[in-house]
Formats: C-alpha cells, sequence, structure tokens
C-alpha cells in the first residue's frame, strides 16, 4: 500500500452557520467538527501523517484540540490563508517529505469514511494525477443570466457534483499550484487545479452522507446521519 499524506484546510470563518463559534470548532454530536474529521483520516491506514490549516488565531486552540484527541499519527497544524486555495498550499509546503500522494479533504465535511479516502488513492496510477470523490446530478441543471433569464438546459447525464476527498500525485499537485499562483488563478478546488495544469483526473462516486457543513440546518442532518451509524453499529441481541 502507497503512503499519502493528508491536507485538510480548515481556515474558512463559516458565517453563514451564523454563531460565534468557529465552524471547525462547531460541536457535532459532542465532538467538534474538525475532529470527526482527523480521527476518519486517523483510521485510513494509507494516511501517514495530517497537515490542518486554521485561521491563525485558533493555531493554539487547535492544536490543544489535537494533543487531547491522542491520535494514533501525527498531526500538524499550521496557519492558513485568506482563500481555500492558500490554505491548501500552506499545508502543502509545511508537509513533511516521504510519500508521493497528497489527499485534501474539506473540514466542513465531517463525515468522511476512511474507505472513501482509500478509493480515491486507490485510482491513482501513471496516466491519472488526481481523483475525485463526485456524485452525479440528479436534479435538472439551467443555465441563466444575471437577470435570472434561463439560457439553456444543461444535460446532466455527464454532470458531477464534486466532493472532497480529492487524491493527487504530489509532484503535479505542488506544480498545479505553483502554476495557479504565477496566474493569478483561483479555483474552487484543487482538482480544478490540476486539471487546468494540464493533468488527467478522474472521478470515484462518492458518497451522499459526505455532506458539507454550510448552514445550521446542516449540522442537525449530520448530527441525525452520526446517530443512525452508531445505532447500526451497537451489537444486536436480546437484553433483558
Amino acid at each position: 500500500m502507497r503512503s499519502a499524506i493528508a491536507l485538510v484546510p480548515a481556515a474558512g470563518a463559516g458565517r453563514r452557520l451564523k454563531s460565534d463559534i468557529p465552524k471547525v470548532l462547531q460541536p457535532l454530536a459532542g465532538t467538534p467538527v474538525l475532529l470527526h474529521v482527523l480521527k476518519a483520516l486517523d483510521r485510513c491506514p494509507a494516511v501517514e501523517v495530517t497537515v490542518v490549516a486554521v485561521a491563525a488565531t485558533l493555531v493554539g486552540r487547535v492544536e490543544e484540540l489535537v494533543a487531547g484527541a491522542k491520535l494514533a499519527r501525527p498531526v500538524l497544524v499550521v496557519r492558513g490563508g485568506k482563500t481555500r486555495q492558500r490554505s491548501v498550499a500552506a499545508a502543502l509546503d509545511a508537509a513533511p517529505i516521504g510519500p508521493d500522494l497528497v489527499v485534501v479533504h474539506d473540514a466542513a465535511r465531517p463525515l468522511l469514511t476512511p474507505a472513501l479516502v482509500q478509493r480515491v488513492l486507490d485510482v491513482l496510477d501513471r496516466e491519472t494525477a488526481g481523483a475525485l470523490a463526485a456524485l452525479p446530478a440528479t436534479d435538472t441543471v439551467k443555465r441563466v443570466t444575471a437577470e435570472w433569464q434561463v439560457v439553456e438546459t444543461i444535460p446532466r447525464e455527464q454532470l458531477w457534483l464534486a466532493q472532497t476527498p480529492q487524491a493527487f500525485r504530489r509532484s503535479a499537485l505542488e506544480r498545479a499550484h505553483r502554476r495557479a499562483y504565477e496566474d493569478g488563478f483561483e479555483g474552487t478546488d484543487d482538482a480544478a487545479l490540476v486539471e487546468r495544469a494540464g493533468y488527467a483526473v478522474r472521478v470515484v462516486p462518492g458518497e451522499e452522507e459526505n455532506l458539507k457543513i454550510t448552514r445550521p440546518a446542516d449540522l442537525d442532518l449530520a448530527e441525525a446521519i452520526l446517530m443512525r451509524r452508531r445505532q447500526r453499529s451497537r451489537p444486536r441481541g436480546v437484553y433483558l
């Protein structure tokens, strides 16, 4: 099994949650959102080390959170940037030399499973520099103008909704980020940068439960999913 480094951009403000608590520290079933992600990555055999990029004001608090979690593998906490892309770049720069694979996962997706991480890593080969988890579009997609006028209906058969984790050969991701910085290009995910740099990127079927925490209702839904997972994992039997 090839080893990998995990990068977790976690410096976003999370303003749409309308809370004084930073998104990554929001409690979810009694555990901070970020810690759910770190525990999932810690259970993935391929991940040797995780680098998490947080807001400068949170570095100390997150270091304390990591120390108290007693994870099996090391976690480095670094200062993130003003954008998601810059946070990933900061984490990549701080990553130790060694593993030639990198997996990037957003801190705002706390229901990550180790199995999904492994699936995106398994796709990488000599011809494929990147892979991302994604779901096929199920709704009809419309392209509209700024005035809300429908321009066209886009066939959804070839449309997929990107998620994280996303996995890359390290050299390709470093080159893609360097080129994007030189060109002043900001992408919405790392796969876009790697595609732009001319590398082949493949899609891996994602998981519907791998939702992104954006609004307060997302926390409620994520907690319900966690409760259902715990119920499924309980041993069944007769209790007197």
